[in-house]
């Protein structure tokens, strides 16, 4: 039984790809020469410390996000390391304001889950 590719569990990938911003094959052009390598993203797991920060610089946190980058940088926390956050891991770094690490822990969510879903529509071929 044939499916189209807008049916089935790759359908519903790609509804919630959408959904969460995470972009499907046809989205990021991959049947087209690949961007610059730089602008590939690699897995959140594979981050450098330095990627880390890059990437808490550019949330949206602004000024308040200090601590979190101060913390991420002084504990050396990789890509790996900070999927691996709790609240408890960044009370004892140092970060203060509880409404800061739930922030962080929302955020860090989101890309566990675009990663996820990013694997799952690497496997269905979406």
């Amino acid at each position: 039984m044939e499916t189209s590719p807008g049916s089935g569990l790759a359908g519903v990938l790609n509804g919630l790809a959408a959904q969460l911003g995470v972009p499907t094959n046809a989205d990021t052009g991959l049947e087209d020469d690949l961007e610059e390598e730089d602008q590939v993203r690699r897995p959140v797991a594979q981050w450098t410390v330095s990627e880390v920060c890059s990437w808490l610089r550019r949330g949206s946190l602004g000024a308040q996000g200090k601590p979190l980058l101060e913390a991420a940088h002084s504990h050396a926390i990789s890509g790996k390391a900070l999927l691996r956050l709790t609240d408890e891991t960044l009370e004892r770094m140092g970060v203060a304001p509880w409404s800061l690490r739930q922030e962080l822990l929302r955020q860090v969510l989101h890309l566990r889950i675009q990663q996820e879903m990013e694997d799952l529509l690497d496997i269905t071929g979406a």
